[in-house]
């Protein structure tokens, strides 16, 4: 009887393991940049949820640690903007429009704590620590490097990097004193950046120069460079697979690193039109056919990754297991910068 019992457990618990490895949850959150809006998508459904309005430009966002709220860099156009969105994703509504001052062209951001984030902000080569409660800054953190776009912080949230197209460079800021602490030296328009799960390894694109660096933290130095296809912009690490993803955006496709090997293991392509209006668009025709594939963002339970391509407004859905893309999501115009939250927000 007690191995009747077992076996019918195990049966049960394989099936229930299978069906939540099968049905992801959560919500994704796309920003458009020339809508000025963020669209919710049911990673259960495919379905879109809803929308909130943003600022000008909105180009990154970060998601609260309950998943109720993002928080997004209202980047700007011709004018450079210089504010935050503070967005309530279940009541669907802006709940705070966080005004930066002189600190303009926010971008990259991180959550530091429950109400903290930190925010590039490229027109005053800075970090700026904002309290998303009380809408006021709390700090700011010279770079002191040209174009500080994207950021992610060491593990233990003792240290912030941040990328710097203009310098080819990576800032590497001490949280505790305030402080920049060294310039790592990259290549041409160093954009992208991500931290290999469970190790000191920090991974950041050339743009410019079509390679991946892997910078050891530990060791305070590169250890390898990885060459991608062309205009490697953003990297996204599973934590399901041991796979990096590299949005390369004139090249069209997606470049698939196995993180312990540093082998490329696939090149998935973006197999969508651009639209017609590709003048109006950021890039405009500088990638030609290419659907421009930028904003990468990895679920952090099943093996799934969303790659939002700016020219052709649609997010493309890509299975881990088989390295292909399994859906596409239109969005509004120019989709990039995305979060994803823990919650199903209906």
């Amino acid at each position: 009887m007690r191995k009747i019992i077992y076996l019918f457990n195990m049966v049960f618990l394989l099936t229930l393991t299978g069906f939540v490895y099968n049905q992801p949850a959560g919500t994704l959150v796309v920003l458009s940049k020339s809508d000025n809006k963020a669209e919710l998508f049911s990673v259960k459904t495919w379905q879109k949820t809803g929308e909130i309005p943003t600022g000008i430009a909105p180009h990154e966002a970060a998601v609260s640690p309950d998943g109720r709220l993002a928080v997004v860099t209202n980047y700007g156009n011709r004018q450079p903007g210089n504010t935050l969105s503070v967005l309530d994703l279940v009541t669907k509504r802006v709940v705070r429009t966080i005004d930066l001052g002189e600190y303009t062209r926010p971008h990259g951001i991180v959550f530091l704590k429950e109400n903290v984030v930190l925010v590039t902000a490229e027109g005053k080569k800075a970090v700026v620590e904002v309290d998303i409660q009380s809408g006021k800054i709390r700090r700011a953190i010279p770079t002191d490097q040209q174009v500080s776009h994207m950021i992610a912080l060491s593990p233990d949230k003792h240290q912030a990097f941040v990328t710097n197209i203009g310098s080819g460079t990576v800032s590497v800021l001490d949280l505790k004193n305030g402080r920049r602490e060294r310039i790592i030296p990259g290549q041409e328009g160093t954009e992208g950046i991500a931290w290999q799960p469970g190790s000191s390894l920090l991974w950041f694109s050339n743009r410019g120069a079509n390679t991946v660096m892997i910078y050891d933290a530990a060791a305070a130095t590169v250890v390898d460079t990885l060459h991608t296809r062309d205009f490697p912009i953003r990297i996204a690490m599973s934590a399901v697979k041991p796979l990096a993803l590299v949005s390369c955006a004139k090249a069209g496709v997606v470049d698939v690193f196995h993180y312990h090997t540093r082998k490329r293991v696939a090149s998935i392509p973006m197999e969508v039109t651009p639209a017609a209006d590709v003048e109006t668009r950021l890039f405009k025709d500088r990638f030609g056919k290419s659907p421009v594939p930028i904003g990468v963002v990895a679920h952090p339970h099943v093996p799934l990754a969303f790659v939002a391509n700016s020219n052709a407004d649609v997010v493309a859905v890509v299975n881990l297991e088989t390295l292909n893309v399994v859906r596409y999501l239109p969005t509004a115009k120019q989709p990039d910068g995305m979060a994803w939250s823990p919650l199903d927000i209906q």
